[in-house]
């Protein structure tokens, strides 16, 4: 037979363990590992002008972050910036690098764009790949 009893206010007074946040860590770690990988494979399929900038239209699916990532042939410096269907800049990386790495909490699924700009005086080529 159960014991019917209330909790005593010592037990109903013990607040929920906190959320951990490792295992979304962890998650997102492991996606970029394999991003990485991807990329480092990944053919240069994408050519930009010296000065020029491109458009490249990026579907993604909604989930608690998305990962896109170019790799440039590392003769100029790329910067990269995601556009969501709503119009506003969800995720950019503006470092002096070729390699950018952009990630974003993806809200709605739809077509996103992915700004690219090419700040050398000569053409570069990148690969592009997302999860």
């Amino acid at each position: 037979m159960r014991d019917a009893s209330p909790a005593t206010p010592a037990q109903a007074a013990e607040p929920a363990p906190a959320p951990s946040l490792a295992p979304a860590a962890e998650s997102l770690e492991a996606r970029s590992a394999r991003l990485a990988l991807e990329l480092a494979s990944a053919p240069a399929t994408h050519f930009i002008s010296p000065g020029a900038e491109q458009v490249v239209p990026v579907d993604l699916a909604s989930g608690e972050a998305r990962l896109v990532a170019i790799a440039g042939a590392h003769t100029t410096d790329l910067d990269a910036w995601l556009i969501a269907p709503s119009g506003l800049c969800v995720a950019r990386d503006m470092d002096s690098t070729d390699c950018c790495v952009l990630v974003c909490a993806v809200e709605q699924d739809g077509r996103y764009e992915l700004h690219v700009r090419n700040l050398g005086d000569s053409i570069n080529r990148y690969a592009l790949v997302s999860d």
